[in-house]
């Protein structure tokens, strides 16, 4: 099970359904199809999130919701994974500033050590420097075969190499799409408040 206990705080107010503009802005976005490894896409179009509205820790324990949410719910994507591609577009200083790095480490832990599903890549895409800085602060925190498992592009050419166009096209705001956008997942994660209430109080099942 993944237990939530060191950021039980984050999680036990938390209820999907008050975060709808959140998850129908394409923040974090699941994505229909999967890659040649039947592994889940998650795309995070991170310069859409706006820390005014959201500040760090809703927009993490959205995130992680969403995360443990698509994974519970398939046997499938417990088995193949999940593929995250990160797209920091948009990007700004505003938006570094918000992170809390305490919680962020906490979260990595919980990524590689409870998640219900492995995290099979991490795809980073139109990163400003500022970024590059954030992982190197984290580099202490991630296991050797996660840090094998991160991969910083300049464009999409390269990231179609490994996950197909077809999958995530040439310009990640295209997702936007319901050809792309998994819509029906983050609809049912909205109706299920009680599931997520359920989750925080005795963990999320893992694989």
């Amino acid at each position: 099970m993944m237990r939530l206990d060191e950021m039980q705080d984050l999680f036990e107010q938390f209820i999907p359904s008050q975060f709808k503009d959140f998850y129908y802005s394409g923040i974090v976005t699941p994505l229909t199809k999967r890659d040649s490894q039947g592994r889940l896409i998650l795309l995070g179009r991170l310069g859409r999130w706006k820390v005014d509205e959201y500040d760090f820790d809703q927009a993490l324990a959205a995130s992680i919701v969403l995360f443990n949410y698509c994974a519970a719910k398939s046997i499938k994507t417990q088995h193949c994974g999940v593929v995250a591609v990160l797209d920091f577009r948009g990007w700004n200083l505003q938006q570094m500033l918000g992170i809390k790095i305490g919680r962020l480490k906490i979260a990595v832990k919980l990524m590689q050590d409870s998640c219900p599903a492995k995290i099979k890549g991490f795809h980073i895409l139109h990163h400003p420097r500022l970024v590059k800085v954030l992982y190197f602060l984290l580099t202490p925190f991630l296991k050797k075969k996660l840090r094998s498992r991160i991969h910083f592009h300049s464009d999409e050419s390269s990231l179609h190499e490994l996950i197909g166009p077809d999958i995530i096209p040439a310009t990640s705001e295209a997702v936007a799409q319901n050809s792309y956008f998994d819509e029906k997942m983050i609809t049912d994660l909205l109706s299920e408040d009680k599931y997520n209430l359920d989750m925080v109080t005795f963990g999320y099942p893992s694989c």
